[in-house]
């Protein structure tokens, strides 16, 4: 998570871009209809972990973060 979370800082810097995160609140009770190997993977990344670590990088280099909910996705809508 430390070296995604500063090539994601760093990428955002160079292009003069904000970063915005996912609201990921409830992502493994909607992983339930994912494949068993998916929500392995998706079981045991920490989400808080990576984004905290983007917050405080992103507020040291001078980097905006905006976090933001993703409606329907996966519904069609």
């Amino acid at each position: 998570n430390h070296n995604i979370s500063r090539r994601l800082v760093k990428a955002a810097a160079v292009s003069g871009k904000a970063i915005a995160l996912e609201d990921l609140t409830g992502i493994r009770e909607r992983a339930s209809v994912m494949s068993r190997e998916m929500r392995f993977e998706l079981g045991s990344w920490a989400f808080y972990q990576l984004g905290q670590f983007v917050c405080y990088k992103a507020k040291r280099a001078g980097v905006p973060v905006v976090f933001t909910t993703v409606v329907g996705l996966g519904t069609g809508v």
